[in-house]
């Protein structure tokens, strides 16, 4: 069984791919890996993001500290991404969303959370209820 993150750099939402794989990977460094070290973390992450994650790593001009703090890296790699999700295409996604025949409304409401979250809504709760009415 494959216990470590990748990421996923085909992805169609990429800074949503990139939260799971930040997510699994802050996972990992609290259960499996809970002694590891911070150089032993960045070297960790800059082999599960791959070829094109070390590439993007060896194209940025980081301090040394900077470049052994794992926090730090993963910070680098959102803010690089992070230009590429547009909310307005999300927020068409969103407004188009409709509860199928057979879905519960608790997967609808799901469904809608998640589609929300890269809406950059100013009352994502309140939009919500909106598109369940």
């Amino acid at each position: 069984m494959n216990l470590h993150p990748t990421m996923n750099w085909e992805a169609d939402d990429i800074v949503e791919a990139f939260k799971k794989f930040k997510q699994k990977t802050q996972l990992a460094f609290k259960s499996f890996m809970k002694g590891a070290t911070a150089d032993e973390k960045v070297s960790y992450i800059l082999l599960w993001t791959g070829e094109k994650g070390l590439d993007l790593f060896n194209s940025w001009n980081m301090s040394e500290s900077d470049c052994n703090n794992p926090d730090i890296l993963l910070k680098k790699f959102e803010r690089h991404l992070e230009p590429r999700s547009n909310h307005r295409i999300h927020r068409y996604e969103f407004q188009g969303l409709k509860q199928y025949p057979q879905e519960t409304i608790d997967n609808f409401l799901s469904r809608l959370k998640n589609v929300a979250e890269k809406c950059k809504f100013k009352d994502k709760d309140e939009r919500i209820v909106d598109q369940l009415i």
